[in-house]
């Protein structure tokens, strides 16, 4: 363990390796079945960055490439597009659920609205039934 934790001193202090990285290959590693002998390598780390989606990549190696001090403008660009697009996509999944809310909604009042009417014919063929048994009734009491 000891060893593990020198490596991710090393990886990080002088490779400038984001902690986060290494806790990300760390927890992907861990579903592996480890032996005693097995030492963290750069296989794990590059593993781990590869089941990581595109942009977060991108942006980690901006970020890292800021720190250096060998960022482009194009790759802050592409990074910041990238942003755009992500949030572009999260406001159209937003309003297609909000849309289907709405629908669902509608529906739901819709029904009600049914069940309300339906509720009022039935009352009101209640009432009529009544009524005609009052009349008839009232109908039999003159007959007597």
């Amino acid at each position: 363990m000891r060893d593990e934790l020198t490596q991710w001193i090393e990886l990080h202090v002088e490779h400038n390796i984001p902690s986060t990285l290494l806790i990300l290959s760390r927890i992907i590693a861990a579903g592996e079945p480890i032996s005693h002998m097995q030492q963290f390598n750069a296989d794990a780390l590059q593993a781990t960055i590869n089941s990581l989606p595109e942009n977060l990549v991108n942006e980690a190696t901006l970020r890292l490439a800021e720190v250096s001090g060998t960022a482009t403008s194009k790759q802050k660009l592409e990074v910041l597009e990238e942003q755009e697009e992500l949030i572009e996509d999260e406001d159209a999944q937003e309003k297609k659920s909000k849309s289907e809310e709405l629908k669902s909604e509608e529906l739901k009042s819709e029904a009600k609205s049914e069940e309300l009417k339906s509720e009022a014919k039935s009352e009101e063929l209640k009432s009529e039934a009544k009524s005609k048994e009052t009349k008839a009734d009232a109908g039999q009491d003159k007959l007597s």
